[in-house]
């Protein structure tokens, strides 16, 4: 059985450097017990612009400027010419113990040690010499680093998302405590598009792979870049998802996701740096049902396409389940949204709402809906009407229907009803119907009640299988469930997967909820569930042990 607890909505102190995007948490020993604690750091100064991007010819000597404010308290900061990183993330860092590339002439034409005093700003000024018989694209960094504390941090910077690198150690204070220094820096780059004379344009990434992840039940496009080791470059990448008709939706632009945050076609210029190896990603927009398909990569510059290529899909019956709460695939190529339709007699409740047909298919096709009862209930003639009921709907075209509550006076419990959409076969599209759950909510108070069975294990394949847990609805109002399962191994390993996404449970229904766990290894597990009823409701929780065979 569940147990019915309440989330407050309590945090427990585990990250120490949110600001950061790093963890410090308290650690513990049959001795001692050691805790940190602190609040997340403020800059104490501000570097305006963080990136320069320059046009320019090979061999050009290119001038650079920052410009150094202090916001906290004065400041004494050390530059220094910097190699960079590339994570598969997008990301950009110093690389920690490597040396400046022979490739990157920087000479600072002010001092390399900047004393700021507080409120007041500097300028860190250079020159930039490009190599001379080389194109294409060149980056080079610049490291501001904060000297004025003495902190000797040896601990990885951590990249905040606005230029910052920040670290931190912990030292002893000599009370029963410990206190924590900050070290900030900024990295500067400056960005180098070469053409003309000798140099050659960039070269081509490779598009080594791309699939559809899982994010929180919805397909998510990927794809690999690879840069060769002697030029990177910025590109626009965009996807394109394929059926057996053709085309499905629109192509869309793929991002870094470090740049995901970013609107704008400012967020769509992928950047690489020589050697580097990134993923760039985008949700697919279109609901994918269970078939083949093809993603198509197109690798553009300045507009122009340099390189497009396929890769093969396969979607599971079982894959991307939130769609399903959205979207319901009536026949192949014709979708009913939404998929489930809440109508209302509350104060300003809808009694009217939209239902959305889709023909992807090249022909047109014949639609027809009709009202009907819920398994064992009464037809709906009385409180619910549909219009229009049969009509035609024309090659890859959407039509609405409307679907209203008749009467405008209050009802004293829930209705619950089916809408039947059939749809003709025609010479290339199969006929069939799905039937779309209707509530008719009443302002009167309705009974949640339900109860569940233990979660079982299901294996699917050799190489995959889902945990299962069976609900079931006892009360007079429909459940729309979600529900999180985290299984811990016995080496403290995680595994987390979704489940629900809304779909509904009607009165006097049951479901089962399948958490699909892939690769999954055999042994005994920790599983706890965390199980929402209702948007809005509180958490019901459940922990078992779960044997995998």
């Amino acid at each position: 059985m569940l147990r019915r607890t309440k989330k407050t909505g309590a945090i427990a102190l585990t990250a120490l450097l949110l600001w950061a995007g790093s963890e410090i948490g308290s650690c513990a020993s049959a001795a001692t017990r050691v805790s940190v604690r602190a609040s997340p750091p403020k800059p104490v100064f501000r570097i305006t612009p963080l990136t320069h991007e320059f046009h320019a010819l090979p061999g050009q000597e290119l001038r650079f400027e920052f410009t150094v404010e202090a916001l906290e308290s004065d400041v004494e900061l050390e530059a220094a010419a910097v190699a960079l990183v590339q994570k598969p993330t997008g990301v950009i860092l110093p690389a920690e113990n490597t040396g400046v590339p022979s490739s990157t002439s920087i000479r600072f034409l002010t001092d390399d040690r900047v004393f700021v005093r507080k409120g007041e700003s500097r300028k860190v000024e250079g020159r930039w010499r490009l190599p001379p018989d080389a194109g294409g694209y060149h980056t080079a960094g610049i490291t501001l680093t904060d000297i004025s504390r003495g902190c000797g941090c040896g601990a990885p910077l951590v990249d905040t998302g606005v230029g910052a690198l920040v670290g931190a150690e912990a030292a002893p204070t000599g009370e029963a405590g410990t206190s924590v220094k900050f070290l900030t820096r900024y990295l500067m780059r400056m960005d180098a598009t070469v053409s003309g004379g000798a140099g050659r344009e960039a070269s081509t990434p490779t598009i080594s792979a791309g699939s559809l992840v899982e994010h929180h039940g919805r397909a998510i496009a990927t794809v690999l870049l690879e840069a060769n080791d002697a030029q990177g470059g910025v590109w626009e990448v965009a996807g394109q998802i394929h059926g057996e008709r053709g085309p499905i939706g629109r192509p869309f632009a793929m991002r870094l996701p470090s740049r995901s945050a970013i609107r704008g076609p400012e967020g769509t210029k992928v950047q690489m740096l020589a050697g580097s190896r990134v993923l760039a990603m985008s949700p697919v927009g279109e609901p994918l049902f269970t078939g083949e398909y093809q993603l198509e990569v197109t690798l553009s510059r300045g507009g122009v396409a340099a390189r497009k290529q396929r890769f093969d899909l396969e979607v599971g019956p079982n894959d991307f389940p939130a769609q399903r709460s959205v979207v319901a695939q009536v026949v192949e190529a014709v979708e009913a949204s939404p998929s489930q339709l809440e109508l209302s007699t509350a104060r300003g409740g809808a009694r009217l709402v939209p239902l959305t047909l889709t023909n992807r298919s090249d022909q047109t096709v014949g639609v027809r809906l009709a009202a009907e009862g819920t398994e064992g209930g009464a037809p709906p003639e009385d409180w619910l009407t549909v219009r229009p009921t049969d009509f035609t709907l024309r090659p890859r075209s959407k039509r609405q229907v409307l679907v209203a509550a008749r009467g405008g006076g209050d009802r004293d419990r829930d209705h619950y009803a089916m809408l039947r959409v059939e749809v003709a076969p025609t010479e290339t599209t199969v006929g069939g119907a799905h039937r779309v759950p209707v509530a008719l909510l009443s302002p009167a108070e309705s009974r949640v009640e339900w109860t569940s069975d233990p979660l079982t294990w299901r294996r699917r394949t050799a190489t995959s299988g889902s945990v299962e847990l069976r609900v079931h609805n006892h009360g007079t109002c429909r459940l729309a469930p979600h529900a999180t399962l985290t299984l811990t191994d016995v080496v403290e390993r995680q595994v987390t997967a979704e489940a629900g996404f809304g779909r509904w449970v009607l009165p006097g229904e049951s479901a089962t909820l399948a958490f699909d766990t892939p690769g999954l290894p055999a042994g005994a597990y920790h599983a706890a569930l965390e199980l929402t009823p209702d948007s809005g409701a509180d958490v019901e929780t459940l922990e078992q042990q779960l044997d995998v065979d």
